[in-house]
């Protein structure tokens, strides 16, 4: 391996274990009670080595949220199939985030804190309205087919994003008396309060 690939791999390491360890302490203690050297300590750097890849605390909360959304908007690509009805691909795109957050719970909390957040910066909203704009155009299209109410696009995310946050939290804090079955049914249910 050569010395520059080495210097960017440690790099990247290190940048990546500042997002890990703010993930982890705010998910337990929110934002405000989250120092910067505190974060440095879990991961296991300097404060120094922090604000070399962040320029503040506010920039690292947003990469991070950015970082996380990537995560989620992968699954949900990865998850829809050319040759399943919509309903079919939803019902898909909610159990493989299910699974998802079964290994990364944090990420639900994460998410959930810091959606509404003042912190996001206009040009962060922007990078997040950008990497969703596949998801915004195929629920207008479902719109336009009668597949789904006729709503406004920001409020059918809001009743998504709203319904699947809520299903999840149950979920996770009830996962040992689950079946797959009532899994299921809880994201057929939010599929019936969109569906026209």
């Amino acid at each position: 391996m050569s010395i520059t690939k080495e210097i960017k791999e440690e790099s990247q390491d290190k940048r990546t274990a500042a997002l890990e360890a703010t993930l982890k302490l705010i998910a337990t203690q929110g934002f405000h009670a989250t120092p910067m050297s505190q974060i440095a300590q879990q991961a296991n750097i300097s404060v120094g080595t922090i604000y070399h890849y962040f320029d503040s605390k506010e920039e690292l909360l947003n990469e991070l949220y950015v970082h996380i959304k990537i995560g989620i908007n992968n699954i949900v690509k990865a998850s829809i199939s050319q040759n399943a009805t919509m309903k079919e691909n939803f019902l898909s795109i909610g159990n493989n985030l299910y699974q998802h957050y079964l290994e990364k719970p944090n990420e639900l909390l994460f998410v959930e804190q810091y959606s509404n957040s003042p912190l996001i910066t206009a040009a962060y909203h922007e990078k997040i309205c950008h990497l969703f704009e596949p998801q915004h155009k195929s629920l207008e299209k479902a719109i336009q087919d009668g597949i789904i109410k006729n709503l406004p696009i920001e409020m059918i995310m809001a009743l998504i994003h709203g319904a699947m946050h809520s299903l999840m939290k149950f979920y996770l804090s009830h996962k040992e008396h689950l079946s797959e079955d009532i899994i299921n049914k809880g994201f057929e249910a939010i599929w019936d309060m969109l569906k026209k």
